[in-house]
Order: C-alpha cells, then sequence, then structure tokens
C-alpha cells in the first residue's frame, strides 16, 4: 500500500519533480564545467600575453631599424684656430684674464677615436675672470670636451691664478 501512495505523490506532483530534476542536472553541469572554464581562461589570458609580447617585440624591431642620425654629421669640418684665440681674447679681455699662450696641434682620426684640434690655453687672472672666460669659450664652441684643468695660485698671494686647459675640438671625419 505504501508503493501506491508513492505513486499517487509522483503523478500528482510530476511538474515540480521534473523542474527539480533539470535544476539538479543543471547544478552538476556547472559544477563539471568549472574546471574546463578555468583552464579556458588561463588559457586566454597567455595567448593575449604572448599578442602582447609579439606586438612589443613587432614595434621594438621597427624602432631598431630606423636610422638614427650620426652625431659625427653635426660637427664642424675645421675650426679655425685664428677664430677660437680671437673670440677667447675677447673674452679674457672682458673679464680682466691674460692669455698668456694658445697652441693647437691637429689630432688625426683613427679608427677608434675622431680627429680634431687639441688646444692647449695657459691664462693668468683671477679666479672669477678664469671660471667666466672658460665658461664663454666652452658656450661659444659646445662641441670642446675639456681633457684637462688646472689651477695653480700665485705664490705671492695676489690674487692672481694660472689656469692650463687641454680643449679637444673634434672635427666631422673624412669617410
Amino acid at each position: 500500500m505504501n508503493e501506491w501512495r508513492w505513486m499517487g505523490f509522483v503523478l500528482l506532483h510530476r511538474r515540480s519533480l521534473a523542474v527539480l530534476g533539470v535544476g539538479l542536472a543543471a547544478l552538476l553541469a556547472g559544477l563539471c564545467s568549472r574546471p574546463w572554464i578555468a583552464r579556458e581562461q588561463q588559457r586566454e589570458a597567455a595567448t593575449q600575453s604572448d599578442l602582447r609580447l609579439r606586438i612589443t617585440a613587432a614595434a621594438n624591431a621597427q624602432a631598431s631599424t630606423t636610422q638614427v642620425p650620426d652625431f659625427t654629421q653635426t660637427l664642424p669640418l675645421a675650426m679655425p684656430m685664428d677664430k677660437l684665440v680671437r673670440t677667447l681674447q675677447e673674452s679674457a679681455r672682458a673679464a680682466n684674464v691674460d692669455v698668456v699662450a694658445v697652441n693647437g696641434d691637429r689630432r688625426p682620426e683613427t679608427a677608434q677615436s675622431l680627429g680634431g684640434l687639441d688646444v692647449g690655453i695657459t691664462l693668468r687672472g683671477p679666479y672669477p675672470g678664469l671660471k667666466s672666460t672658460l665658461g664663454d669659450m666652452l658656450a661659444r664652441y659646445p662641441d670642446g670636451v675639456m681633457r684637462h684643468l688646472r689651477i695653480k695660485r700665485d705664490a705671492g698671494g695676489a690674487g692672481v691664478e694660472e689656469a692650463t686647459i687641454q680643449v679637444l675640438f673634434p672635427l666631422r671625419p673624412s669617410r
């Protein structure tokens, strides 16, 4: 008799039981598919990361093939020594500094270094004037490279100092 009751219950509530069965099946399918979805999301993230790396590498490769202008093309072809001496004397006169000696030697270019004009300058005067004269010279000739600077105080204590400077003015290569 209990069996008939059970059958009656099923017949009476069959629609509700069908909905419950479909819900349980959907829940079971969702739980089973969760690891698969996580794996797919990981694959997609890895693919996006790989694409970003490829795009960055392609952009870098394109940038590296673009020609960078050669800085040596901005260097002068020649450095006229007389013009350098004139501008140095004008600046020294304005700063109350004496130009004691100026000598220059042409330095030939090699495979490892640029050629240029190697200039030795000796100045005598007060320290602020020496500083001003050197600053003016390097401002007028920004390609000049100061290779050596020595400042020596006068033993008499008169505030006069002597500066010896070696400056290289690189020139454009003759290639």
